[in-house]
């Protein structure tokens, strides 16, 4: 199989702004490539003024950042779009020598993903750049048109489990708030069926360290006790890809914010709204100034609280507050202020058990999601070492 410097398969696309044209506007994802902004964020979030966003036409490459996170993809939705103006888009010289599918790919394997990690510049982590003359030099596998073919159909009928499978994880997160429904109906119309409280009367309420007491850099830990920030709370849960850690000295210094399993973490600060539950492992871990924390008394469990502030009524509320505020904050006077409707014990106590049901669920699913991600990865180192 020979191989050729990438520079040799792509050239810099001529820049072309979108000017007072209405084209549709795309975002960068890692998982699925180019997709419409609207899609991903269930809304259009680009600036107002898009004249100085690129345009990007059909079969043309598009480079975001960070590159060694495989943000890039061909774009094939339109046969013009626009994409942010910060993205780089290069043009397939030879689409008779390589198959834009199966570069895109090869683009975004482990191999390539290694190259780029290795050459990025900058120590900022999220601005760390790749020059252009060093992504150029990026060494590509050109096997025939036939093998690249065959490669991609392998890769797809892979990819295909995989899409089958995040479909499947999205059809297990909507269980809950369904549930939820089912059970205790809209809350502003189940107010009138059950009793009224201030969340300040059937929860102890907190918030967590000021930034002047953060943890400096240098006292992070690979382990330690957790000390959680509004960036962890990802789709109802904690995310610990990126969690940063304390030693129990300095757990001791902070006052504020020590936690217990149960509690329910809401982000007063940025995005506003945004929760999870502490789970068991993360008893008596530790938070910053974005995240306040809610510790429910015996009138009201945790699982009930957190779908009830999780419902679109209570989101919208939230968003609504922020609207024309110049500084995006819910303060601990608001949140205390809040009120919720009370439902039998009894009921809340169902609905808790259906949960934890799904919950059981959702990581049974969780591991299948990962052997299938590994399957997938494998089969991408494989296919460009001549493996496949």
């Amino acid at each position: 199989m020979r191989h050729i410097e990438l520079g040799q398969i792509i050239t810099p696309a001529k820049p072309r702004r979108a000017g007072e044209i209405n084209f549709p506007v795309l975002s960068m994802t890692m998982r699925d490539g180019l997709v419409n902004q609207a899609d991903k964020f269930k809304k259009r979030i680009a600036s107002a003024d898009t004249s100085q966003y690129k345009v990007v036409g059909r079969n043309q490459l598009v480079v975001g950042f960070p590159i060694d996170e495989g943000v890039l993809a061909f774009q094939n939705l339109y046969d013009e779009a626009i994409v942010s103006p910060a993205y780089n888009i290069w043009n397939l010289q030879n689409d008779a020598l390589i198959d834009s599918k199966y570069l895109e790919q090869f683009l975004r394997s482990p191999r390539a993903l290694a190259f780029y990690k290795s050459k990025l510049r900058s120590t900022t982590a999220r601005r760390r750049s790749l020059p252009n003359d060093v992504f150029l030099s990026l060494s590509v596998p050109v096997p025939s048109l036939a093998e690249q073919e065959r490669i991609m159909k392998l890769l797809d009928e892979a990819d295909t489990l995989r899409k089958l499978r995040a479909q499947a994880d999205r059809s297990a997160a909507a269980l809950i708030p369904a549930l939820f429904h089912e059970m205790f109906g809209d809350p502003l119309k189940s107010s009138a069926e059950w009793e009224v409280e201030e969340i300040r009367t059937v929860c102890i309420i907190g918030d967590g360290n000021h930034s002047s007491n953060y943890p400096k850099a240098s006292e992070m830990l690979p382990a330690g006790i957790p000390f959680i920030r509004a960036a962890n709370l990802q789709y109802g849960k904690l995310d610990i890809a990126d969690m940063r850690y304390i030693s129990p000295d300095k757990h001791m210094k902070l006052k504020k914010g020590h936690l217990k399993s149960g509690d329910v973490l809401f982000s007063n600060r940025g995005e506003i709204g945004k929760l999870a539950i502490v789970p068991d492992e993360f008893d008596n871990s530790n938070l910053n100034s974005q995240l306040a924390w809610l510790r429910p008394k015996k009138e009201i469990l945790p699982e009930y609280l957190f779908s009830l502030l999780a419902s679109d009524v209570y989101q919208t509320g939230f968003r609504r507050s922020q609207q024309g505020a110049a500084l995006q904050q819910f303060t601990i006077k608001q949140l205390s202020a809040i009120k919720v409707p009370i439902p039998p014990l009894s009921l809340q106590q169902e609905f808790a058990q259906r949960v934890s049901e799904i919950r059981e669920l959702e990581a049974a699913q969780a591991a299948s999601r990962q052997r299938v991600e590994h399957l997938f990865q494998s089969m991408l180192h494989r296919a460009f070492n001549q493996e496949l």
